[in-house]
């Protein structure tokens, strides 16, 4: 297999083309479904109220529907200390999930650090999303700390802002923990949450 990879792969290509483009428009459809389900069973008010927003915020009609189809909320949330990659806080909107928060947070290091080492090393802050599946990872840094939020849907605009701020709001609060940080997280999860947990509960 090793000695006729490049033949594999010419053999596999046009196969998975096949498979992508047929994911692809499979999921067009379900997306186009879903809009003509909301829009027939709409009530005649909420219609109007979209026309009305729309002629407000100039925003058309058709990118409000469709931002209606694809609601947006945080899934989950992993605070990271950025020197040694350890998992500082971890929120979640399903308890019961089965994924491991540490092996994760090991995953968005190791990736981060391939991406630095890709840049350079001079924009070790330039891989700021990532795209898994259904699910968009958006990522901020800040002097000691990175957090990373797992979302479904489209994330608006003021979102990366929101989750910035209250990124340098907690460096800013847990400052001296943080700077002294030996690998004990007990002392910064109060705070992390404080700060992180109103984002899982916003739609």
């Amino acid at each position: 297999i090793r000695d006729s990879r490049a033949e594999i792969v010419d053999a596999l290509y046009p196969i998975i083309g096949q498979i992508v483009m047929k994911a692809v428009t499979e999921a067009i459809r379900d997306l186009a479904r879903t809009i003509d389900e909301r829009v027939h069973t709409a009530l005649d008010f909420q219609n109007l109220w979209r026309r009305v927003k729309s002629w407000l915020t100039g925003v058309p009609e058709g990118e409000l529907a469709l931002r209606e189809a694809l609601p947006f909320a945080v899934q989950e949330i992993f605070l990271i200390h950025r020197e040694s990659g350890l998992l500082l806080w971890h929120g979640s909107r399903d308890e019961t999930g089965e994924r491991d928060p540490d092996l994760v947070s090991g995953m968005l290091t190791a990736i981060r650090d391939f991406a630095q080492e890709v840049m350079g090393g001079q924009e070790e802050d330039a891989l700021d999303e990532l795209h898994f599946g259904p699910q968009l990872i958006v990522m901020e840094f800040a002097r000691y700390t990175y957090v990373a939020a797992v979302c479904r849907g489209v994330p608006p605009v003021h979102f990366r802002a929101e989750l910035r701020r209250r990124l340098y709001a907690f460096d800013g609060d847990a400052h001296e923990d943080l700077r002294q940080f030996d690998g004990n997280v007990q002392a910064l999860a109060q705070p992390a949450s404080s700060h992180f947990q109103p984002l899982l509960g916003e739609e």
